[in-house]
């Protein structure tokens, strides 16, 4: 089990933090040319807790980082997503705790993304051939596709 560290980050960890995370995400918000207060309206998030972040005055939660990702890629949930891991990494051992989701609602929405992309993409759905590399690709990230649930099967259509 992980053990995640609650104390404020100090001296070494936190200049590794802004450096890391908050460079990161300052660079993304800019590109936007938003403030701080407009990010945090846009992630559901207080303008402080942004600011902490970019400065590396706290340990940033996985829950954070995919929310301030989502609002800096609103029209693009692939990219999004790989922003929010990009964070995370960034943030190394210092992320802070988040309660983990249950593990089918992350297929799920592993699922939902997958197929999502695919429509966009202009990938046919119902497609026989698209439909076993889809769940193929399924079960090597997943490990099986035991814990995918109807829904989330009827949403690739196998």
């Amino acid at each position: 089990m992980i053990r995640y560290n609650s104390r404020k980050p100090e001296g070494a960890e936190a200049a590794r933090l802004a450096e890391a995370v908050g460079s990161l995400l300052c660079a993304a918000r800019e590109r936007w040319g938003w403030s701080r207060t407009h990010l945090a309206r846009l992630a559901g998030m207080s303008p402080s807790s942004v600011a902490a972040i970019e400065t590396g005055r706290s340990r940033p939660a996985w829950r954070s980082l995919v929310r301030l990702a989502a609002a800096l890629h609103p029209d693009d949930p692939v990219r999004a997503a790989a922003f929010a891991h990009d964070l995370a990494d960034a943030a190394g051992p210092s992320l802070g705790s988040d309660p983990s989701l249950p593990p089918t609602v992350v297929r799920e929405l592993f699922v939902e993304v997958l197929s999502r992309s695919m429509v966009r993409l202009g990938l046919d759905l119902d497609d026989d051939a698209i439909r076993h590399v889809v769940m193929a690709e399924i079960r090597g990230v997943l490990g099986s596709a035991d814990g995918v649930t109807d829904e989330a099967r009827l949403a690739v259509g196998s």
